[in-house]
């Protein structure tokens, strides 16, 4: 199996956010990982509260407002997501109670109230605009108080509610993306790690669709929508209707990022079925 996050020692920070180690030079910046830790005969435990400790030493710039009362860090030295492990550090916002943070990408860091939903719809648009920028953290806004971070979650009533479903999407595209061509360099030919693709459907809203192709032994990213392909076409089916028809041919493995093998594909007969729950 991929099991990069077993290799290196981390805490969860919230949703698919870890906090790591690591080893930064003036020319070079590497994640420590366990052999490291072994050479060192120290562990992450021991050595999380002395990184804490240096980033109190790292110059704060402060905060901007980008709307109202959504502001964001001045601090672009690749730690600005970093200082939210500092005791106090979101507090000097002026923000309290539950906060939405967005750390899309290493030099940027967003932060709002839960209950400014205006302020959050403003703060995913500032995200679209960082899609591409170096070093990409997350697309996912988190909720919560420092050490209590959740994924947020919103309404269809929500003014940011269209931006928040399809940042999700593209985050766990990105995810995806990130692992596909180093786990399908280790795996070699035999089995291909399928894409993993946004659709907007005919309702507005944004789903993730994979494609399952007979013949081919594949591992699927888990998705909202799986394609399924042969010689006389394809059908579009929801995964969960997929997994109910067919469950025994997809076998979940134990990769860090969630990941089903195929090996044999449907018969006609359950391609038939599935065909008329697509409503093709």
């Amino acid at each position: 199996g991929f099991h990069q996050r077993a290799l290196i020692p981390h805490h969860v920070f919230g949703a698919d956010l870890v906090t790591v180690l690591l080893w930064d030079t003036p020319t070079t910046m590497s994640v420590i990982d366990a052999d490291q830790l072994d050479d060192w005969s120290a562990d992450f435990e021991d050595l999380l509260p002395v990184a804490i400790d240096n980033l109190e030493e790292l110059p704060d710039s402060g905060w901007t407002s980008i709307y109202k009362q959504v502001y964001a860090s001045l601090d672009a030295d690749d730690y600005a997501g970093a200082r939210m492990l500092r005791p106090g550090y979101l507090d000097s916002t002026g923000l309290s109670g539950e906060l939405v943070v967005l750390h899309p990408n290493r030099c940027t860091l967003l932060v709002m109230a839960v209950d400014d939903a205006r302020g959050i719809a403003k703060a995913c648009e500032r995200v679209f605009e960082e899609i591409g920028a170096p070093s990409p953290v997350s697309l996912r806004p988190l909720v919560g108080r420092p050490g209590r971070w959740r994924p947020l979650v919103v309404p269809p009533s929500h003014p940011a509610h269209e931006m928040w479903q399809r940042l999700g999407h593209l985050n766990d595209q990105m995810v995806h993306n990130s692992l596909r061509k180093p786990l399908q360099n280790l795996l070699g030919q035999d089995v291909v790690v399928a894409g993993h693709d946004i659709i907007e459907g005919p309702d507005g809203a944004y789903r993730s669709v994979t494609t399952w192709t007979e013949g081919v032994p594949s591992l699927l990213p888990r998705t909202d929508l799986i394609s399924l392909v042969n010689e006389w076409g394809s059908i579009t089916v929801p995964w969960d209707e997929v997994r109910q028809a067919v469950g025994p041919l997809m076998e979940p493995t134990e990769h860090a990022s969630e990941l089903w093998r195929v090996v044999d594909f449907p018969r006609p007969q359950e391609l038939t079925r599935l065909r008329h729950r697509a409503g093709a």
